[in-house]
């Protein structure tokens, strides 16, 4: 995914108001900072996990536990450490102080982390193409629980909790990390993190802004919990399979059968935004409406953040926003009616993003698809299956053969 451009995902959203929030963090560059994943996905080995470096250590036991110090009506649900990103469950539990939101939260968590680096390392600015020195995971690391990624305190499934207010109190345990419990003598609270200063001269350690994703429906926190303890494994996968990012023959999802070409690992991912546009709105072509700007921009944002966009890019508007994901570099599944043979490749700009593992290409089989009487039939029928294909989660049986 190309650089974060984009600090709240939802337009209009109060983001200092109780609310519940997956949020992610990268490094500028994607220098692998943080610590490293060891273990494999093989049998008889290890099963993935992540080592933090020192600079993860700190994450973890020092500037975590500040966002609940200093904001106590804030508790942070998850960790999840990664090389060069973090995830964090966020939980507002009460309104926040006047000109405080989510944004100043994180910025100060940034600029936290950004301090312990320049501690820890001396550095300045980040080197080209190599990890910052100093960092690395040395035996003095812990190795946590096989598959774990965060705080222990944190990564303990959070009991019965969906939108609503339900999901005002979490579950014994799931406040933050256990440090973040007890306020540091002399410290009040509300006070605010500054980040660094406009004066100063060293680079922050992250890319600009911050991606999130606001809990909206029932069953959305448990897949994001999921998504977050699975990360260790599924990039172990990438390293030791890189062949299940090129092409599957037969992938059975609710009943339907499809030949796929791309990385099969968007099939996982929590956030799926379905691209949706009948030719005519009103009488008009919904290219020269303004449904269509208002609905790109949110699909745009929404990508940018990380979700990913399906569609079989049929209508213009469908067409559009598949070729400006291929060009914005920005995650897709193409559902499409053209059939994938063993042989079958795309064209160059669907096969470059193929490679860079932004784009999936399902194809339904011939034999599973009706024969349509008309073109708006089966504009339709591509459209449910890209509908189905958005309601996928962790917990959604999908039989892949044939790789």
């Amino acid at each position: 995914m190309k650089e974060n451009c984009q600090t709240r995902r939802m337009f209009g959203h109060d983001y200092a108001i109780p609310g519940t929030y997956e949020v992610t963090v990268v490094v500028a560059g994607r220098h692998p900072v943080f610590g490293e994943v060891l273990g494999t996905t093989k049998a008889g080995g290890p099963m993935p996990y992540f080592r933090p470096s020192a600079l993860g250590q700190a994450v973890l036991s020092e500037e975590i536990p500040k966002i609940h110090h200093y904001y106590p009506m804030v508790d942070v649900w998850q960790v999840c450490l990664m090389p060069d990103h973090i995830h964090l469950i966020v939980r507002i539990n009460q309104p926040l102080p006047k000109g405080k939101h989510l944004g100043i939260i994180i910025g100060a968590f940034k600029g936290g982390v950004s301090r312990a680096w320049w501690r820890l390392t001396g550095a300045t600015s980040l080197p080209s193409g190599t990890p910052a020195p100093g960092l690395s995971s040395g035996p003095a690391a812990a190795a946590p629980a096989p598959g774990l990624s965060s705080c222990p305190a944190a990564a303990v499934p959070t009991a019965g909790l969906s939108s609503g207010a339900a999901a005002a109190a979490p579950a014994p345990g799931l406040s933050s990390c256990p440090a973040a419990a007890a306020p540091t003598p002399g410290l009040s609270s509300c006070a605010t993190v500054s980040v660094a200063s406009a004066s100063d001269t060293r680079a922050p350690l992250f890319e600009p802004n911050y991606n999130d994703h606001i809990l909206m429906r029932d069953g959305q926190l448990e897949n994001w919990k999921q998504y977050l303890r699975d990360n260790p494994r599924r990039l172990m996968m990438r390293r030791e399979y890189p062949r299940l990012f090129q092409r599957s023959l037969c992938i059975t999802i609710g009943g339907t059968r499809y030949s796929a070409f791309g990385n099969l690992l968007l099939l996982r991912q929590p956030e799926k935004e379905q691209v949706f546009f009948h030719r005519r709105t009103d009488g008009v072509r919904t290219e020269n409406t303004p449904f269509w700007t208002t609905e790109r921009e949110r699909l745009l944002s929404a990508a940018m953040s990380g979700d990913v966009l399906v569609t079989p890019g049929i209508s213009e508007c469908e067409k559009r926003m598949k070729n400006m994901a291929l060009e914005q570099g920005l995650r897709l599944i193409h559902v499409q009616a053209e059939p994938i043979g063993q042989y079958w490749k795309p064209e160059r700009s669907r096969f470059e993003a193929c490679t860079l593992g932004t784009l999936l290409i399902l194809a339904p089989w011939p034999e599973d698809m009706p024969a349509f009487a008309t073109d708006y039939d089966r504009f339709h029928y591509l459209n449910r299956l890209a509908e189905i294909v958005c309601s996928i989660s962790h917990t959604t049986s999908v039989s892949v053969r044939g790789l």
